[in-house]
C-alpha cells in the first residue's frame, strides 16, 4: 500500500535571522528539527510516497521584514516602499510573495533540507493551498517554492523537483486509498475567498493580529483562542483599542479596494464528479449561514463588554471631577458603576464568549461527517 502522510496548518514563517540569530515574533513554527526527524524515519519506506501538507504550510501574512534597497526593484518594481508596505510588510503580489518565500526558507534551512530530501529519495510533495498561503495559487511563487527546494539539496535537480512538488487549489484526492483532504477555509466565512479576492482573515492578520501578536508573542498558542480575546477586553481594553482605532482606516481601506489579485483555481486532478463537487460547496455555504449566527452574537457581546470596561476605566475619573466641582452624590453613584461594570463585562466575557467564537466549534468534524457519505 501507499504510504500517505497528511500534515496540516504549519504556519511556517520568518523564523530565525541568519544573521542576528533572533526568531521573528511573529513565528508560530518552533519545530524544524521535529519536522526533520519524522521526514527521515519514513522517507526510507520502499515504493512511493506521498507528503500531503493540507493548507496553511507557510503564513506570508506575518513575514514583515523587508528587501534591502538593492532589490526593491526587482520585488516591487519601485526604489522606495509605500507607506503601507513600510508599516504593515510587502503586500501579495506574486514578486512580493516569492520574496516573502525566499526569506521563510532563509529562516527556516532545515525545513528545506527536509523537504529536498524527502523529494530526492523519490517521494512526491503536495500542497494544497490554505487561507494563509493563498499565494501558492501564483505560478511565480509555486516555481519559487520549487527553486528553493531544488536548492536545498545539492543533489537534487530543479527538474526532479518540479516532477515531484505538487499543488492543490482546492483538494487533494486519493482514489486507491479512499483519501480526501482539504483545508477547510471555504466553510468558515472568515477564511473563505469570494471569488478570487483575498479572504477576510488575510486582511486581519496583515494590518490587526500582527500588531497584537508582536505585543503579546503567546497569542496564537492559547487555547482556546476565545482567552486571548478575553484577556484583551478585560486588561487591555484601552490600549488595544488605540491599536484599532489608529490601524483600522487602512484595514478598511485594504478590504474595500483589494479586489481580484489571485488566479482562477486550477482544477482538481484528479477530481471527484460535479454533483459531488456541488454538495461539497453547498456544504460551505450551508455552514456560513450557521457559523454567522454564532458571529453576530459574539460581536455583540464582545462590544458590551468592551463598552463596560470602558466605563470601569472611565468612573474612577468621573467620580473625582464630580466630587471636586461640587457633586458628591453624583460621585457616589458614579464610582459605584466601577465595580458593577467590571463585574457584568467579567460575566459576559465568562457566560458567553468562551463558547460561541468559532474556534471553540466543531464545525468542520460536522462538515466532515456530512461529506463522508458522499466520498465514500
Amino acid at each position: 500500500m501507499t504510504l500517505t502522510l497528511v500534515i496540516s496548518d504549519l504556519h511556517i514563517s520568518a523564523g530565525r535571522d541568519p544573521d542576528s540569530a533572533k526568531f521573528s515574533p511573529l513565528e508560530d513554527f518552533y519545530a524544524d528539527q521535529a519536522l526533520a526527524r519524522f521526514l527521515a524515519h519514513y522517507r526510507k519506506v520502499d515504493g512511493n510516497a506521498h507528503l500531503v501538507f493540507n493548507g496553511d504550510t507557510f503564513d506570508p501574512t506575518q513575514v514583515v521584514d523587508l528587501p534591502p534597497a538593492e532589490e526593491l526593484p526587482a520585488v516591487i518594481g519601485a526604489t522606495s516602499l509605500s507607506r503601507d508596505q513600510l508599516k504593515y510588510g510587502l503586500a501579495h503580489s506574486p514578486s512580493e510573495s516569492a520574496w516573502k518565500l525566499s526569506r521563510i526558507a532563509r529562516g527556516h534551512p532545515q525545513v528545506f533540507v527536509a523537504l529536498a530530501e524527502w523529494v530526492l529519495q523519490g517521494h512526491h510533495l503536495h500542497f494544497v493551498t490554505g487561507n494563509h498561503d493563498l499565494e501558492l495559487r501564483h505560478d511565480a511563487v509555486r516555481e519559487r517554492l520549487v527553486q528553493l527546494i531544488a536548492q536545498a539539496h545539492h543533489n537534487l535537480s530543479l527538474e526532479g523537483a518540479r516532477r515531484r512538488i505538487h499543488f492543490h487549489d482546492w483538494y487533494f484526492l486519493q482514489p486507491e486509498q479512499r483519501l480526501y483532504a482539504e483545508h477547510g477555509g471555504q466553510y468558515e466565512p472568515l477564511a473563505a475567498m469570494d471569488d478570487n479576492r483575498p479572504p477576510a482573515c488575510y486582511f486581519n492578520n496583515r494590518y490587526l493580529f500582527n500588531t497584537l501578536e508582536a505585543r503579546t508573542p503567546e497569542a496564537d498558542n492559547i487555547f482556546p483562542f476565545t482567552r486571548y480575546i478575553s484577556w484583551l477586553i478585560s486588561t487591555d481594553t484601552i490600549p488595544t483599542l488605540s491599536l484599532l482605532l489608529r490601524q483600522m482606516p487602512d484595514f478598511l481601506r485594504a478590504r474595500r479596494t483589494t479586489r481580484d489579485i489571485f488566479p482562477p483555481p486550477a482544477p482538481p486532478n484528479p477530481r471527484l464528479p460535479q454533483p459531488v463537487e456541488d454538495a461539497i460547496r453547498q456544504a460551505a455555504l450551508d455552514q456560513h449561514r450557521s457559523i454567522k449566527q454564532d458571529t453576530y452574537r459574539s460581536t455583540f457581546f464582545t462590544a458590551t463588554a468592551v463598552a463596560l470596561n470602558l466605563v470601569s476605566h472611565l468612573s474612577p475619573l468621573a467620580t473625582v471631577m464630580l466630587a471636586l466641582t461640587g457633586h458628591p452624590l453624583a460621585a457616589i453613584l458614579t464610582l459605584a458603576l466601577w465595580p458593577l461594570s467590571r463585574a457584568t463585562s467579567n460575566s459576559i466575557i465568562s457566560t458567553y464568549l468562551h463558547g460561541s467564537l468559532l474556534h471553540e466549534s466543531n464545525f468542520l468534524q460536522d462538515v466532515a461527517r456530512r461529506l463522508a457519505p458522499m466520498l465514500s
